[in-house]
């Protein structure tokens, strides 16, 4: 018969017997009685034995240490064995490398939108997969993907090899390279005599026919453009062009390495560099973005003349994102972009420069589908005619964004919306007193069969406020916003209701966010669901209600979500 792997342990137990070792003096446990002459002998006989016991067992308990960590170590080997990462391909592994992280997320400057990994850190990207065992090594090695992604940084160190390991490793995929200014300006002059940046920057231009997408963050007129010269007209891959200077240079004209990108779709520039000194035939970039530089001043943003002149040279736009300030020398003449889908445009004023109604004259949309405006200096006005006459001339037009941080008469925001009779999805930021927009929203008038915004099925609503003053909006706020929901989802069963909406017009999901500070949440929370329970139809089971967390600019927000649920 087997013995049993473990009967050595039972035996063992089986020999510690628990009335071995019997108090000699169990009468005196427990009181203050002083033992006898004879009883402290035997207390002292007793005591050998225990302490000579203990010894004896702690020497079991370290060979039963020693023996429970070998059988754990042998049992973790083993159970490797038996992992499911052991049955994956190669092919297959390299297809999931592919999706990881090409680095640690880093964003530079701290203020731009732009997202870039750090390539050459060894806790993070392919250096971290080659470090896992053996043949994770094997495969990242040969997944050439996975190094296609180069940030470099220019500093007071050498990063040829690595970047000559990516290259190397990379074979001849498509890259995404990365090439920044170090962030500190006193820092900045003094690796500019530094020989090594530039050789690191040779060995990229050296790939320049492999660039797919670029990220430049260097000073316009600094000496690190030159080390780039070989890249000049071998750039026919590039799809994606990022150019974001540092500060340090009046001089601003877009460097005369990029010339002949015929197959360039995406531009990206900020404040430091004008499209002056950009080619002029630009009909295959269908996507721009012209951002701010740091700060939130107005001198911070790039003047409107600049942003519509080199509109102007890119016919086939589709989508437009600008950071820019109404300040211009010259008069704002009329643009027709035909193509442009998306316009997006954050605006900065001074009471010296242009009004907003000259640019909202000048622009002809035809096939806008999305407009975004906003402005977060209180002293911009709207406008509202003339931006009224842009959303008319936009018959496509079907998502509208608009924040304004003026003090706003409502009737101005009613006038714009009622232009808007095709949009589906509508986001606003209303001040308090804006309740009746909400109301003017939820009711037709005497004059009209469908309610404003007839082909309404989304709106998020939200409040323009400061940390500081973040609170809750008045009951009115409130009370407008859930009429307007009840009756635009026909919620309710009012005659108004079931007389002006039928199904092609009823609005499907409605949010209002708010700016709440983490220690009155749930007061706030609290509040909301009081006032929900007294919302007649808001409890009907055609509408599902949501609480939702997040954040706006770093702020905490609560959303209350309505949902219309759809006919089964």
């Amino acid at each position: 018969m087997a013995r049993s792997p473990w009967s050595k342990y039972e035996a063992l137990l089986a020999h510690l017997d628990p009335e071995e070792h019997i108090s000699p003096v169990p009468e005196l446990l427990g009181t203050n009685t002083v033992p006898s002459s004879t009883q402290a002998d035997a207390i002292r006989q007793y005591l050998d034995g225990v302490d000579n016991e203990l010894q004896h067992l702690e020497s079991i308990l370290l060979k039963l240490a020693e023996r429970r960590d070998s059988l754990r170590s042998s049992a973790d080997g083993h159970r490797a064995l038996l992992s499911p990462a052991r049955k994956i391909y190669p092919d297959l592994l390299r297809e999931i490398f592919a999706h990881c992280p090409k680095g640690a997320p880093t964003h530079y400057p701290d203020t731009t939108s732009i997202s870039l990994p750090d390539n050459f850190s060894p806790r993070h990207g392919p250096l971290l997969l080659t470090q896992i065992c053996r043949s994770w090594r094997q495969t990242a090695i040969t997944a050439p993907n996975i190094w296609s992604t180069i940030r470099f940084v220019l500093g007071p160190r050498s990063k040829a090899d690595p970047i000559n390991l990516w290259l190397e490793r990379s074979a001849n995929c498509d890259l995404t390279i990365a090439v920044l200014e170090h962030p500190n300006p006193s820092s900045r002059a003094a690796l500019w005599g530094l020989r090594f940046n530039e050789e690191a920057l040779g060995l990229l231009a050296s790939q320049a026919h492999r660039w797919k997408t670029a990220f430049f963050s260097l000073c316009i007129g600094g000496p690190h453009w030159h080390a780039l010269d070989g890249a000049k007209g071998k750039m026919e891959r590039l799809r994606h062009l990022t150019v974001h200077p540092s500060p340090g240079f009046n001089q601003r004209i877009m460097p005369t390495l990029f010339t002949g990108l015929s197959g360039l779709t995406y531009l990206s520039l900020n404040r430091h560099v004008s499209g002056e000194g950009f080619p002029e035939d630009g009909s295959s970039i269908k996507h721009l973005c012209y951002e701010k530089h740091e700060g939130t001043h107005g001198g911070s943003y790039v003047p409107i003349g600049e942003c519509l002149e080199i509109m102007r040279r890119l016919p086939n736009l589709e989508s437009c994102s600008l950071q820019c300030s109404m300040f211009t020398l010259t008069s704002i003449t009329n643009t027709t972009m035909v193509e442009l889908k998306d316009f997006e445009i954050q605006m900065a004023y001074h009471p010296r420069d242009r009004k907003p109604e000259e640019l909202w004259n000048a622009l002809q949309l035809p096939n806008l589908s999305a407009l975004t405006i906003t402005s977060q200096f209180p002293s911009t006005p709207l406008d509202h005619g003339a931006l009224s006459s842009l959303i008319a001339r936009c018959p496509r037009l079907t998502s509208l964004f608009l924040a304004w941080y003026s003090a706003l008469e409502p009737e101005h925001i009613i006038e714009v919306l009622r232009q808007a009779s095709r949009v589906s999805s509508l986001r606003l930021r209303l001040h308090e007193y804006s309740a009746e927009v909400l109301y003017c929203i939820s009711q037709s008038t005497a004059s009209e069969l469908l309610p404003m915004l007839p082909s309404l099925k989304e709106i998020h609503i939200s409040m323009i406020s400061f940390p500081w003053s973040a609170h809750l909006p008045s009951d009115d706020f409130f009370a407008a916003f859930f009429q307007m929901v009840t009756r635009r989802m026909a919620l309710s069963n009012t005659a108004q209701s079931e007389a002006t909406l039928d199904s092609k017009h009823l609005l499907h999901r409605a949010e209002l966010q708010l700016k709440i500070p983490p220690d009155t949440q749930a007061v706030t929370l609290h509040h909301i669901d009081t006032v929900l329970d007294r919302m007649e139809g808001l409890n009907s089971e055609d509408v599902d209600r949501h609480i939702v967390h997040g954040e706006d600019g770093g702020y905490p927000t609560l959303a209350i979500q309505l949902v219309r649920r759809r006919p089964q």
